[in-house]
């Protein structure tokens, strides 16, 4: 189990979202100096990934990465790269982005500005298939958070992938982070040291 002190928190929404979302600014209130990194969900994958990567603090110091939705594949993905990861949350992760986006194609508004934009079955297609489990096994301690009453994502296939390699926690509330999983997922994350026993 990884024991490394966690001096970042970095927290990324999910799909049509963005840093002003209210779980972000929930998880502020308990850990002030977390920081929300931004994508741009009409953009590819792959540039969102750059960006993603970006925004991260390049230094030696380990962080832990928050991620909702959409923004779990991104956490998962985000592991990939050279930075010290200490510790990964996940809350009702999207593991199979083409075909969970594929619904949005259109005109789809920002949940977080209400402002409009296009989601293009060419930015659908950029996203791949499945989650790369090539990240998940690697040691890093990842909870994860699946509603069983989600009512955008069939917490089933996130747990097919993920059991084998995360610790798995149950709730209800559906797809958003309620008031009680806040409180939860705040006092699990503001321990000294990342280790995850639920």
């Amino acid at each position: 189990m990884n024991n490394l002190q966690i001096k970042y928190y970095y927290y990324i929404h999910g799909f049509a979202s963005g840093k002003s979302s209210s779980t972000f600014q929930k998880i502020k209130e308990r850990i002030p100096h977390a920081t929300a990194l931004t994508f741009d969900s009409a953009k590819s994958y792959q540039e969102n990934i750059e960006s993603l990567t970006s925004q991260i603090v390049d230094d030696k110091d380990s962080c832990c990465i928050i991620g909702t939705s959409l923004g779990g594949f991104y956490a998962m993905a985000l592991t990939e790269f050279a930075y010290r990861c200490a510790g990964r949350v996940l809350i009702n992760p999207c593991v199979t982005p083409k075909t969970s986006l594929r619904k949005f194609i259109g005109e789809c508004p920002n949940f977080e500005t209400g402002s409009i934009f296009t989601f293009t079955e060419e930015v659908c297609n950029s996203y791949p298939e499945k989650l790369d489990i090539v990240p998940l096994s690697r040691g890093i301690p990842t909870g994860v958070l699946l509603a069983k009453d989600d009512e955008l994502l069939d917490y089933r296939i996130a747990e097919k992938v993920l059991k084998p390699y995360t610790y798995i926690r149950y709730i209800l509330g559906g797809h958003g982070l309620t008031q009680k999983l806040f409180f939860f997922l705040c006092f699990k994350l503001h321990k000294p040291k990342f280790k995850f026993s639920w």
